[in-house]
């Protein structure tokens, strides 16, 4: 009736981000530098630009229209001066009545060039914690920033030489290193070369019945790992647990999770068993998926681990 994280011989830091750490029954551009960071600004620019291009033409048209009446009326004018000064006087009028008239075309132009547009600012992004839902009998999220209800091993690993057989790893709740979503805060390990384990308990034994059981939690290797595991273990129920003693021995029923050594990449699910016939436990191996692992180890994402599992009784 415990879950638990088991990290027995990890080199190097990598975040565990448990959420949803769940054991429930039943149940995730760019604009170019030309565009400024929006393609629709700069589609708009070019959707302007040709109507822009049409005025202009027709307002060079229209002003050598004009020219010529002010040259024909001027041509005019100066023939027939003699005779009617009146008439002059007034096709000089006519001359400044034409030049207003260009002067007002030429701001209705200026006026309907296209405004320089600014792309909206990006919206931000809130994290909000998830909330666990349904009949969970453990969830983790870690954003609080404490490690409350979790259990550090004291224990030592049999085996071993002293000096490295100690569960004396660093663990710590913190941010990504490179967080998309601040306040988004995950189980870290921090110490180099050391042995890790922590457990926490949960609400209640899980039984297997009618009823799934489904595991997930995310891991992020966002410094790399050379030999170690991000696997959690269901411990089985037993008269004499204590967390605090936790170590690679304790008797459990399922473990689910990646591990690598090396460049041996695995995804670990072996469920251990009473065998009702023979009275000894025995540990059940999935089978090794075909699919190339290393990216999940290599490549410093975000990835969900899940595991959903019904017994069948006949």
């Amino acid at each position: 009736g415990v879950a638990s994280v088991g990290l027995e011989e990890a080199a190097l830091a990598f975040s565990a981000w448990l959420l949803p750490f769940c054991f429930t029954p039943g149940r995730t551009r760019d604009g170019t530098a030309v565009c400024s960071g929006g393609s629709w600004w700069c589609a708009r620019r070019r959707e302007n630009r040709v109507p822009a291009i049409m005025d202009l033409k027709q307002l060079f048209c229209l002003t050598f229209l004009l020219l010529g009446v002010v040259v024909v009326n001027a041509h005019d004018g100066h023939h027939h001066g003699h005779h009617h000064d009146h008439d002059h006087d007034h096709d000089h009028d006519d001359g400044l009545d034409i030049e207003d008239d260009l002067d007002d075309i030429m701001d209705d132009a200026e006026e309907t060039k296209p405004e320089t547009s600014t792309p909206p600012p990006a919206p931000k992004v809130t994290y909000k914690a998830p909330l666990p839902a349904g009949d969970v009998y453990v969830a983790e999220s870690f954003d609080k920033g404490t490690l409350d209800g979790w259990v550090l091993s004291k224990a030592k690993k049999d085996d071993t030489d002293d000096e490295i057989a100690k569960y004396d790893g660093k663990w710590e709740v913190a941010e990504m290193r490179e967080s998309k979503l601040p306040g988004d805060k995950g189980l870290v390990l921090v110490s180099r070369a050391k042995h890790h384990a922590i457990a926490i308990k949960l609400k209640k034994p899980f039984v297997f019945d009618k009823k799934p059981l489904v595991v997930q939690y995310e891991v992020n290797f966002q410094s790399g790992i050379e030999c170690g595991g991000a696997y959690v273990k269901l411990l089985s129920k037993t008269s004499d647990q204590n967390l605090d003693h936790f170590h690679d021995k304790t008797p459990y029923t399922i473990m689910f999770g990646p591990d690598k050594c090396g460049e041996d990449y695995k995804l670990h699910f072996i469920f251990r068993h009473k065998n009702p016939k023979t009275g000894e436990y025995e540990e059940k191996h999935a089978k090794r998926p075909d699919a190339d692992l290393k990216s999940f180890f290599t490549d410093k994402k975000t990835h969900l681990y899940t595991l959903s599992k019904r017994l069948s009784f006949h």
